[in-house]
């Protein structure tokens, strides 16, 4: 059974690869959408300018009345930057965020922060949707992202070592042949990452058959389940998904994890390419390296 996970897991990786790379690059590019948005088209809105300007408590209360379901204490007021600038204030709470512009004079909503978005960005949040195919093309990345969990199970259960031997295998061994470090590389990085990536590829699964997901949670619902807290369940992971509801911090570590799967990738690739090797080669390959 061992053996044959280890070829499923060997030959879903293999197949995988090109597109596992291309959902890694986007998804962590398009964390950075709204401010991708911003940098590349910068809003132009502009206020009367008036004689008394709120100050940022002020302006704090005023978006808690207009949006008041957002904790109080999680409002940030970023100051205008031109006596007829619009003030930009973030409001953020329960995994959730908003972006709007509000008149620094009268304490008014005006409109969302982002005054557009370039059709770069929007392309590439539609790659990273669908494939850049529409419907379908969400189909498509629905099983490609039910192929990666099968990936993540497979190569959990292939990588237990056993008791004896499982914080050697959480972490990387130095002063060993190239090749063992790339295999402890690749399966310390595979247990640290596996659970983040599986929320990846699951919410990835929701979002292209949510019919089905929402089956199961009305069958947690008929079960007991309090209906409330799986719908917030639910949201949170999906809010996890993109990672821009909480805050600057999460986002600029979901850009990095989100590139580590490709690691994985590669580490994989070079591991099978040199299990795929004569041995001849390799035993030529060996005594050309020392030297150089």
């Amino acid at each position: 059974m061992r053996r044959a996970l280890f070829q499923v897991h060997l030959w879903c990786g293999v197949g995988l690869s090109l597109y596992i790379l291309a959902i890694c690059v986007s998804g962590s590019a398009v964390v950075f959408r709204r401010e991708l948005d911003r940098v590349l088209c910068p809003a132009t809105l502009t206020v009367p300018v008036g004689t008394h300007r709120l100050t940022t408590a002020e302006l704090a209360s005023k978006a808690h009345a207009v949006y008041p379901r957002f904790d109080p204490g999680h409002i940030d007021v970023h100051g205008a930057k031109a006596p007829n600038a619009p003030a930009e204030i973030v409001l953020s709470g329960g995994g959730a965020r908003l972006d709007r512009l509000f008149d620094p004079y009268t304490g008014a909503d005006l409109a969302d922060a982002v005054a557009c978005e370039p059709p770069l960005v929007t392309a590439l949040t539609t790659f990273h949707d669908n494939l850049s195919g529409g419907r379908t093309g969400r189909w498509v990345n629905g099983l490609g992202a039910l192929a990666v969990t099968l990936l993540c199970l497979s190569g959990a259960i292939i990588w237990w070592p056993g008791k004896a031997h499982l914080w050697r295998s959480m972490t990387v061994r130095r002063h060993v042949p190239w090749h063992r470090f790339l295999r402890d590389l690749h399966s310390a990085m595979g247990f640290w990452l596996v659970i983040l990536v599986l929320m990846w590829t699951i919410t990835g699964i929701y979002f292209a058959f949510p019919a089905a997901v929402n089956g199961f949670s009305e069958m947690l619902v008929k079960a007991g389940a309090p209906s409330q807290a799986v719908d917030d369940a639910v949201a949170w992971v999906v809010r996890l998904h993109f990672g821009r509801a909480f805050g600057r911090g999460v986002e600029v570590l979901w850009v990095v994890l989100g590139l580590l799967p490709a690691a994985l990738v590669v580490t994989g690739i070079i591991m099978w390419w040199h299990r795929v090797q004569p041995v001849g080669t390799r035993a030529r390959r060996a005594e050309v390296i020392p030297r150089l």
